[in-house]
């Protein structure tokens, strides 16, 4: 049992006289007591397995190449964004554990022995892995929303797991161990220096599931702290619901966009597909692609003018059948 100053919120590990050992501001007599999880003996076995689980999916990438990228990636579970939407839903996890660079590997390898064995600890095995398992769901949809594809790796639930640390801290006086200020400086750095590489074309980063990693796992840990833990509570809801939406709904991204008009018109429904490549055309006017499959949506609804039109906006797209019949 361990007292909580009243002045700065902090669960001090000693009194230090009637004054906290923190802020030096006067305690009460009969300070408030909270139960702090202290479970640093406790092997973290969950860390463990994941560590293991995802060195040994990079070392079977790099071992067994496939014929292109994303054969590799795909026996591990990896889907494509487009095939997500399509209902592969299980890429928004299996893609955290999935790396094809070496120092992206161990970078993640170490932030996750690092801050994840600690956070095991601290919340125990079933907390850590929900803590997981839901920061992979957010990053990963975020990703999907924001840029329309899927990232890999790891970063997404690192970025989680220390913005959990940083704001239940003060319940967990071991998190000082490894956020130290210069841990801080550095997540929080390397969030603006990712923008810029991918910015200048250096670096293809996921910022997007940086950033939902952070803010998520950040809400996560608020609901360790009393006064704000119902708003907290709600706050993760919305997020998940928010991770959920973004499955069914994303008109905002072009290459969902894409995929509901193709399914649209595979699936005959004309007058659907007709307005997902309006749509499309509206934002990319030179969408060659989207030209060409609206062109033989009009010609399904006997609309030859529009279809004429849009094939002769479509680069050549469309094989005419009398031409390709002749040859």
């Amino acid at each position: 049992m361990n007292p909580i100053c009243p002045n700065c919120g902090v669960i001090l590990p000693y009194i230090r006289g009637l004054t906290c050992a923190k802020c030096h501001a006067p305690l009460h007599k009969e300070p408030v007591a909270v139960v702090v999880e202290e479970t640093a003996t406790r092997i973290p076995w969950l860390t463990l397995v994941t560590l293991f689980v995802v060195i040994g999916v990079f070392f079977d990438l790099m071992v067994r190449p496939g014929k292109d990228l994303l054969e590799p990636l795909s026996r591990w579970g990896y889907a494509p964004g487009a095939d997500v939407w399509r209902g592969h839903v299980w890429g928004l996890f299996t893609s955290s554990f999935l790396h094809e660079e070496p120092i992206h590997l161990c970078l993640n390898v170490y932030w996750l022995w690092v801050l994840g064995s600690r956070l095991e600890q601290a919340i125990g095995s079933l907390r850590w892995l929900a803590l997981l398992l839901a920061s992979s769901l957010v990053s990963s949809a975020c990703e999907l929303a924001g840029s329309g594809e899927m990232g890999i790796g790891f970063s997404g639930v690192a970025y989680a797991f220390f913005g959990f640390m940083w704001v239940a801290w003060t319940r967990f006086p071991r998190f000082d161990e490894v956020l130290t200020r210069n841990t801080i400086v550095l997540f929080i750095a390397w969030l603006f220096v990712c923008i810029w590489l991918t910015v200048q074309g250096i670096l293809n980063v996921g910022n997007f599931a940086h950033f939902a990693g952070l803010i998520f796992g950040a809400t996560v840990g608020a609901m360790y702290l009393r006064p704000i833990r119902w708003v907290a509570v709600a706050g993760v809801v919305l997020w998940m619901s928010l991770a959920v939406l973004v499955l069914f709904w994303c008109p905002w991204s072009l290459p969902w966009l894409r995929v509901k008009a193709y399914s649209a018109h595979t699936a005959g429904e004309y007058v659907k597909a007709l307005d997902y490549y309006s749509r499309i055309i509206q934002r990319e006017l030179l969408d060659t692609w989207a030209y060409a499959n609206r062109s033989l949506v009009f010609m399904a609804l006997e609309r030859w003018d529009e279809a004429k039109e849009d094939e002769a906006k479509s680069g050549g797209l469309i094989l005419d059948p009398k031409k390709e019949k002749d040859d």
